[in-house]
């Protein structure tokens, strides 16, 4: 079941426990959410990040994995949005920045995704301004755009990095 800890090569995969291991994994994923809030579907514009991210960690209705490396956490894996038996969406967030040498474990894990939770679609959601995550999911892990074509794909301005609006982009 992915509610019990499994390896992938030099990767462990975890359910994620905020109070146990060590308190600084939470420090790090702040961190990493402050400096990247795009990667957790956040805006500057929706709230205070920190508590945003803490909300979207520990709620009941998401399932959230702590990636680990080494005995160093490289990545937190999220479903939320999920609907019992038929979908959820997904972020994958690795704190080294580096996607191709995670493309068997993440298609694994949404292997399990199938198999364990019963789920019949993933849904990756990102704006426009994370290409390699975007390239990264049609090319390595099989997604497409929602409805088949990239007009079709999108959330028109649905994303502010308190900036500049973005499109958001659905793969499935």
């Amino acid at each position: 079941m992915l509610n019990t800890p499994w390896a992938h090569g030099e990767y462990l995969i975890v359910p994620y426990r905020p109070f146990s291991g060590t308190p600084s994994k939470n420090d790090r994923i702040i961190a990493e959410a402050s400096e990247h809030p795009e990667r957790f579907l956040i805006s500057p514009r929706s709230g205070h990040i920190p508590t945003l991210v803490a909300r979207l960690l520990t709620s009941a209705d998401n399932a959230v994995w702590e990636v680990w490396k080494c005995e160093a956490l490289c990545g937190i894996i999220i479903l939320d949005h999920i609907v019992p038996n038929i979908e959820a969406r997904w972020h994958i967030v690795f704190l080294d920045d580096e996607l191709a040498s995670k493309a068997s474990l993440l298609n694994i894990f949404a292997q399990r995704c199938f198999s364990d939770f019963g789920l019949h679609r993933l849904i990756i959601e990102a704006p426009e301004s994370m290409p390699k995550l975007l390239s990264f999911a049609r090319r390595k892990l099989g997604f497409d755009y929602e409805g088949g074509t990239r007009a079709g794909s999108r959330r028109e301005r649905a994303h502010f990095d308190d900036e500049r609006w973005y499109d958001v982009v659905l793969l499935q």
